[in-house]
This record gives structure tokens, sequence and C-alpha cells, in this order.
């Protein structure tokens, strides 16, 4: 069954340029039943495993050299979101499991919201 899913959310994740995540996380606690905890770490192993994947893929077929002039941004992407993950994931192990289910809930749909209004935005500035 896992497998199953893995084929249409690598494929959502790949065309607006995800590992996923997003559309594993709910997966992993709906159907196929894991506790949110253990979701969220099993899902950050697959992301890994997905993020070294494509820089392996792209990597040999696009030039990092057309990163340098963004360098810094990425850098402070990075750094940002590694400090924010540490903070994050002391947070979490504070919360019970139900606090951290709707937790996600929340922060999925925040994400969603955010898709949609993004999408909506290019949609009306491409006209």
């Amino acid at each position: 069954m896992a497998f199953a899913f893995s084929v249409p959310i690598a494929v959502l994740g790949g065309l607006i340029g995800l590992g996923g995540a997003e559309f594993r996380l709910p997966v992993l606690v709906g159907p196929l039943r894991h506790p949110a905890r253990q979701a969220v770490a099993l899902n950050l192993a697959v992301s890994i495993v997905t993020i070294a994947t494509s820089l392996v893929t792209r990597g040999a077929t696009l030039s990092l050299a057309t990163l340098s002039p963004i360098a810094a941004d990425l850098l402070a992407l990075v750094v940002g979101g590694v400090v924010a993950a540490f903070f994050g994931v002391g947070w979490a192990s504070h919360f019970s499991e139900a606090r951290l289910r709707q937790v996600i809930l929340c922060l999925l749909v925040t994400i969603g919201v955010a898709s949609s209004v993004f999408a909506l935005t290019l949609a009306y500035a491409s006209r």
C-alpha cells in the first residue's frame, strides 16, 4: 500500500518542486496508521533520500554554477531551516500525540492555503 501511495506523491511533489513530504505525512498518519511522532521521523528519512537523489539527478543535468548568483540566499535559507528545525524538534518532543497531530494539521492546512494563494497569484500575474 505504501508503494501505491508513493508514486502519485512523487509525481505531485516533482511537479511543483517539493520532495513530497507535505503529501506523504498525511498518508503515513492516515492510511498507513503510523503514530504522528514516528511518521514525522519516517517522513524526514524519506525526504533525505529524496533530496539526495534529486541532487544527484539534477546535478548531472544542470550546472550548479547557475546557483552562484543566489548562493547567499540559499545559504540563508539552509541556515534558517536548520536552526528552525532544531527548535521545532525541541518543541515537538513536549507535545502529546494528540497535540502533535493537531499541530501537523494546522501546519499542513497553512501550507495548503499558502500554496493556493501563491498559485492564484501566479495565475493572475500571467494574464
